[in-house]
């Protein structure tokens, strides 16, 4: 198991919760899905505002986004830090019809992508990315202690 030894980290914000044993225990299913060594990732859950900022101030975008993935490591084993907007995963849900708890782990895998190199800069690259997602996403969900309602939008 490459997950075994992963550090996981989940800084969760003051408005918006996560059950961090449960979430930590996907992510490590996700890393033996994708078959790839992690030293460590952190997840940190902010708010539109603060990701707009971070947007802003190290991507010199001036627009709401619902990832930000900073890669420490471009080999194994590797490491990243990911901040999430759940506003925005929480607007995408709706807007996809999606469950809020699958939007969250799309936005996870999708930043965990980006660090083992995926590109979404084109059309191409994003159809690939999407269909990288979407087969992580669908091995992942078929577990039953993914169904519960992790998060709460």
């Amino acid at each position: 198991m490459k997950s075994r030894n992963t550090k996981i980290q989940i800084f969760d914000f003051s408005k918006f919760k996560v059950d961090k044993k449960v979430l930590s225990k996907i992510i490590k299913d996700i890393l033996e899905n994708i078959n790839k060594r992690f030293e460590k990732i952190g997840i940190n859950f902010v708010d539109d505002e603060n990701l707009l900022k971070m947007n802003v101030k190290f991507l010199n975008h001036n627009y709401l986004t619902d990832i930000i993935t900073f890669t420490y490591s471009e080999a194994e084993p590797y490491s990243c830090e990911m901040f999430i907007s759940y506003e925005r995963a929480c607007d995408n849900s709706r807007k996809y019809k999606n469950n809020f708890s699958e939007e969250i782990l799309r936005l996870i895998i999708h930043g965990i992508l980006h660090t083992l190199g995926y590109k979404d800069n084109s059309s191409v690259q994003k159809k690939i990315m999407r269909i990288e997602e979407n087969k992580i996403l669908n091995s992942i969900l078929k577990r039953d202690f993914v169904k519960t309602k992790l998060l709460e939008c």
